[in-house]
């Protein structure tokens, strides 16, 4: 995901769809570190409270990226390289 798409996915997906207090909880991905984009697509009236997973604790915090998500990942390529090739 770019920092456009992460605009665009907070301000049209996400911030139409929160009441007015909410908690958004990201990866501490490189992109969602950068608080000025998430600043600039806050908008004024609802809080939200911004919580960042801490690095390298993914496979605690969201097991299925880890066992469930990567072993169908690598199904759909194998069968996306079996189709094109």
């Amino acid at each position: 995901m770019k920092k456009e798409h992460l605009k665009v996915w907070l301000e049209e997906v996400f911030f139409p769809h929160v009441g007015d207090r909410t908690v958004l909880v990201i990866d501490s991905w490189s992109t969602y570190k950068n608080t000025a984009l998430l600043d600039a697509a806050t908008p004024e009236g609802p809080h939200v409270q911004i919580v960042t997973v801490p690095p390298k604790t993914t496979p605690l915090c969201q097991p299925l990226d880890v066992f469930g998500f990567r072993m169908w990942k690598t199904f759909v390529r194998k069968i996306w390289d079996w189709v094109v090739s």
